[in-house]
């Protein structure tokens, strides 16, 4: 894609990755700081925790597979 709408798509794609990367890096170093917020009847807080920053990870890099892009 050329002009200023890719560079704005990736622009935003890279401030994307960022924001998903920091949260992905808090949940896994410091999980403490998530797991009062999480709802009671959510089993193995703690490990639910760590799990979305796995999975904060995966949406990073999912942002940058073509593929998996098109909505």
């Amino acid at each position: 894609m050329e002009g200023t709408m890719g560079r704005g798509r990736l622009m935003l794609r890279s401030f994307l990755t960022l924001l998903y990367g920091g949260a992905a890096y808090i949940h896994l170093a410091q999980p403490q700081v998530f797991v009062p917020i999480v709802p009671g009847f959510v089993p193995f807080p703690h490990e639910v925790v760590l799990a979305t920053g796995v999975a904060e990870i995966a949406g990073a890099i999912g942002l940058w597979v073509p593929r998996l892009r098109k909505a």
